[in-house]
């Protein structure tokens, strides 16, 4: 979010002649650094003006030290097409090596692997021990690093193989071991066989991301054995955000033996695709007895959820739940309704405030109103302000979002004819989940006999791209 400049500050900003020939020192020299502080922090707001920041650097001194400090929070290592892993880690590398002040700028850290290819072992790999990574992470890893975040994504788009743990080489394995300490924010994802015992030295971490993680032991005879069960313990315990997409059961079980409880858990967020995973969503959501967020997205056809085992009633302090439907298929859509099995009975009423339904289409669609066909049956009238506040009688919003933005959506209408627009779609697909959950296009009219109120339920649209404003 930009901030406002005042009117000070603005009048400051002429002064910033970003081009051949920048202002000399003493022109800057009158103007206050809070406001030099202000005039870089608003531009580091807006990705559109790294260009000015690095600009910022070749000003005077008072703008060149928040400019880098803006710069380098965030170092990003990538596959690109021009310009290798290997290339990318050394420059870094002689950066810090000429700057020793830069390694105490960089925040955040997220290295890629994309370009690797298993049938070509010339192409570079950002996890290879000849990439020199572990220098670079050895480099940003100490007390005085002020590195928090890892953002580590291992999948080859190439070949569409996972990376598993083993498969880093051995040097960049002990580095990421050593930098785990001083994270508080640690994002795996598509990382296969990852030993559970990377979680025993993380004093600090408060959000945890396992994303298409395998979780496993050094070896399985001897999985827990080799577990520091009291180190373990005390290394989780300020996670207040857990998300896991894949492997739930594994986490279940091995921090059940472990005994992590996570007790200032806040936030969790999972992925389930079958019967599995929503059991293990309930067993493990026990442990959290101060969660108080709770976001789920399922897959497939969701008729597992028939007979789900969550108990929202027994979620003492939860108050926010969304729920993201993620239909493989067109025909899957008449199962999604079961995902709504979860909301009723609760053995007693829950704390409920906002709830958020989200459907979601991965699939080609001829149009956006295919996603929701015109008759889409009466099942979603269980989201009926009146229903849901009988046994949510907290709730004071419904949000039910369609999301066609990673749709791919080919049209056909007539030629020479704009597809429609945001407004229309959003107002055809809304009368559409009227029509399901209310029984009318106009629920408004129909609502004198509701002693609840009707206007807690919203609905709103994720367009494509293809569709105008």
């Amino acid at each position: 979010m930009s901030r406002v400049i005042p009117t000070a500050i603005r009048s400051a900003i002429p002064c910033l002649v970003l081009g051949p020939n920048p202002p000399s020192l003493a022109m800057n020299s009158q103007i206050p650094q809070e406001i030099v502080n202000a005039i870089v922090d608003n531009l580091s707001c807006k990705a559109v003006d790294r260009t000015s920041l690095l600009a910022c650097t070749l000003v005077s001194q008072s703008f060149s030290g928040p400019a880098r400090r803006h710069l380098f929070s965030t170092i990003s290592i990538r596959w690109k097409q021009n310009k290798s892993v290997e290339a990318q880690v050394r420059q870094l590398l002689s950066m810090i090596s000429s700057r020793s002040d830069l390694r105490f700028l960089v925040r955040s850290l997220l290295i890629e692997d994309l370009g690797h290819n298993r049938s070509n072992p010339s192409v570079a790999r950002a996890m290879d021990d000849t990439s020199d990574l572990f220098n670079l992470l050895q480099a940003l890893t100490g007390v005085h690093s002020p590195l928090r975040a890892l953002y580590l994504y291992c999948y080859s788009t190439s070949t569409n193989l996972y990376t598993s743990w083993q498969d880093i080489g051995v040097q960049t394995r002990s580095a990421l071991m050593s930098i785990f300490p001083q994270l508080t924010f640690l994002r795996l994802r598509e990382v296969r066989e990852v030993p559970f015992t990377i979680l025993k030295d993380m004093p600090l971490m408060e959000t945890l991301e396992l994303c298409q993680v395998s979780l496993e032991g050094e070896d399985e005879k001897s999985t827990l054995c080799k577990l520091g069960r009291v180190d373990t313990i005390d290394s989780l315990r300020r996670v207040t955000s857990l998300r896991v997409d894949g492997g739930l059961s594994k986490l279940l079980e091995y921090s059940t033996a472990a005994g992590l409880d996570f007790p200032k858990m806040k936030l969790f967020r999972t992925l389930v695709s079958d019967s599995e995973d929503i059991h293990a969503v309930w067993n493990l959501t026990q442990k959290f007895d101060s969660m108080n967020s709770l976001e789920m997205k399922l897959y497939t056809d969701c008729s597992y959820m028939s007979h789900s085992p969550v108990d929202l009633g027994r979620l003492s302090h939860l108050q926010s739940l969304c729920i993201r439907l993620c239909p493989l298929r067109a025909s899957d859509n008449e199962a999604l309704p079961h995902a709504f099995n979860l909301l009723y009975p609760p053995t007693r009423p829950t704390s409920l405030s906002t709830l958020k339904i989200v459907l979601s289409s991965p699939y080609i669609l001829s149009s956006a109103e295919d996603f929701l066909p015109e008759q889409i049956g009466s099942s979603w009238a269980v989201l009926h302000p009146e229903k849901l506040l009988d046994v949510h009688p907290t709730l004071t919003s419904v949000e039910v979002e369609v999301d066609l933005s990673q749709s791919a959506v080919k049209w056909t209408h007539a030629p020479n004819v704009r597809p429609p627009s945001k407004a229309q779609v959003l107002s055809s697909l809304t009368k559409r989940l009227q029509k399901s959950i209310f029984g009318s296009e106009d629920p408004i009219s129909s609502s004198s006999s509701f002693e609840k109120p009707m206007n807690i339920i919203t609905f709103s649209l994720k367009a494509p791209g293809c569709l105008n404003d």
